[in-house]
């Protein structure tokens, strides 16, 4: 079942981000909740309505999700990661209004594969907002509404809260979606309170607005906040939407967060108590439901118990936390919605592409400030190594410091996992195992996967060398507009260019584009063009007027040697 087609209840109660269970020690994999076996397959397979049928096994796979999360939350981050704050974006733009048009006229759809369509917004906007697709436009030139009539030859579906269309068109009359038609609609919040919290104000609530939030614990990379109405009891009204919580580092840098879940108190715990009761009655035909909503509320998913918790996983060391609350009451904005839709990460064939029609520039904090490689001597020291948990396996995983060259070298590329990486499992004593490579371990992207129960002995230890790829440089070749060299052509947004006639393009490349005012400008996407005579090129486009092009190219690179020794407490077989 794909997480995307569930319904836009599911994804709310599910993983608006995904996360759930406090924070445990980082020292050993925790022991896992088992949330689908056997026995609880066999229930909902034992159902004979098929609602119902459905319904369970929607439930069932938000738990399953829940559970996943769990474990993710627990792993510390591999790599410190800065982000820049929800709010600053704000600073771009001269007013609300302004900020409105620019994100408007940068919402495009996502063509997948399937044909469906994901909406795509240009930057996290802050406030509180609603996509409401009125039509879908067609390269044959038919408009069809999303409450289509019968008879219009496809089948729309809005899911998701309007981040995903899904089409069905068995006869393929229309051909492919061109861009989509809607209303965007942006509640602007009347006030905006917000409240720091350390270590030092543990259990200690306080007030923004009509509502108590208390930091109920805090470790290196998590948090976990507790949600009242002020004066107790469940909050009325709260929407999670109006809330933001961004952890900084110690010295006052945005972590990125990457992480997070508003849920109930040991809401899977009772979850899976409440499943386990209602797909027992249901398989003795004992309860039926219409959908997924009705088996959720009767499970209690809404039912806050005096309090909501939020679970917040970041990108680094947590020194503080502030919490912004968007206070209701502002004035909304609203705007026309007409949404390019783009194959992005696919190669069309034939086709002419024309620039997006954008109502201003969006801008990336984040790429600018990152520095090229770390020092070839400090290697050694930047490399992190810890035992995680991942379904259900402990795994030996490998960090790097957030780098530019990351966009160039893969994980197992930069810690040599494909081949030069070795590794040797030793027992409580201190002597080698004679484990498989294949049975009793698995080399995967950032490490090594294992199975204790495959080894001969309980592993106690495990040491071994990685061959570290270092990037020193990355070097910036100006790509002038004025005098563009053959291959490459610039048309406001949209950049094309022929790797055949470009050598650099040959070096997976990356664009860097600036607008008038020197700002980095986002990149859209890529989209991949062959023509009839056979030729190549590639399309990037960015949210803003290109005034400045550069091509960033990967300089030399060297293997750097690094030994590990790791502990492997807390393992079970």
């Amino acid at each position: 079942m794909s997480a995307t087609r569930l319904p836009a209840i599911v994804a709310g109660f599910c993983l608006g981000a995904s996360l759930c269970l406090a924070p445990a020690a980082h020292g050993a994999p925790a022991a896992p909740v088992v949330v689908v076996d056997d026995a609880r397959m066999a229930r909902i397979a034992a159902v004979a309505d098929a609602p119902t049928r459905r319904a369970l096994s929607e439930m069932l796979f938000i738990l399953h999700q829940q559970q996943r999360s769990a474990d993710m939350l627990r792993e510390p981050p591999a790599q410190t990661v800065l982000a820049t704050s929800r709010l600053a974006v704000i600073g771009d733009y001269a007013d609300a209004g302004r900020l409105a048009d620019v994100y408007a006229a940068g919402v495009v759809g996502v063509l997948n594969a399937r044909g469906d369509i994901g909406v795509v917004e240009p930057f996290v906007l802050p406030y509180p907002h609603t996509f409401n697709w009125s039509a879908i436009r067609f390269l044959d030139g038919s408009v069809v509404p999303t409450a289509q009539p019968a008879g219009a030859g496809v089948a729309i579906s809005v899911q998701k809260q309007g981040q995903l269309l899904t089409i069905s068109q068995p006869d393929g009359q229309h051909g492919l979606p061109e861009s989509l038609d809607g209303e965007l609609s942006i509640a602007l919040p009347k006030a905006t309170p917000h409240a720091d919290f350390t270590r030092a104000a543990l259990g200690k609530p306080r007030r923004l607005g009509d509502y108590a939030f208390t930091l109920q614990a805090m470790d290196d990379h998590s948090v976990t906040i507790g949600v009242t109405q002020n004066g107790g009891g469940a909050p009325r009204g709260f929407s999670s939407d109006a809330v933001i919580i961004e952890a900084r580092d110690a010295a006052g840098q945005v972590l990125l967060n990457h992480l997070r879940l508003w849920d109930t108190r040991d809401q899977l715990a009772r979850g899976l108590r409440q499943f386990d009761q209602l797909s027992a009655q249901a398989a003795a035909g004992q309860l039926t439901v219409p959908d997924t909503a009705t088996l959720l509320a009767r499970a209690g998913f809404k039912d806050a118990n005096g309090q909501l918790v939020a679970r917040f996983g970041f990108k680094g060391k947590i020194a503080s936390v502030r919490i912004t609350l968007l206070v209701p009451g502002g004035p909304t904005l609203t705007r026309r919605l007409a949404a390019s839709v783009l194959p992005l990460g696919q190669t069309l064939e034939g086709v002419g592409l024309t620039p997006l029609t954008l109502a201003g520039s969006v801008y990336d904090h984040d790429t600018p400030r990152l520095r090229p490689d770390i020092e070839p001597r400090a290697v050694a020291a930047s490399v992190s190594v810890a035992l995680v948990r991942r379904e259900d396996k402990p795994v030996i995983r490998f960090g790097y410091p957030d780098v530019l060259s990351d966009r160039f070298i893969p994980n197992a590329t930069r810690f040599g996992l494909a081949e030069a990486a070795t590794i040797t499992f030793l027992d409580a004593r201190g002597r080698p195992i004679d484990a498989r490579e294949g049975e009793a371990y698995d080399r995967v992207q950032d490490g090594f996967a294992f199975d204790p129960r495959r080894f001969p002995v309980m592993p106690a230890r495990a040491k071994g060398r990685l061959s570290v790829l270092n990037m020193a440089t990355i070097e910036r070749k100006p790509l002038p507009l004025d005098a563009l060299p053959a291959g490459v052509a610039v048309n406001d947004n949209l950049v094309l260019l022929d790797p055949a006639r470009l050598p650099e393009a040959g070096q997976d490349l990356i664009l860097n584009a600036t607008d008038a005012s020197g700002g980095t400008l986002r990149e859209v996407g890529r989209i991949g063009l062959t023509g009839a005579d056979g030729g190549a090129q590639v399309a990037y486009y960015f949210q803003g007027r290109i005034a400045r092009l550069d091509a960033l190219v990967p300089g030399k690179t060297e293997r750097l040697p690094f030994d590990f020794d790791i502990p492997l407490s807390g393992l079970a077989r």
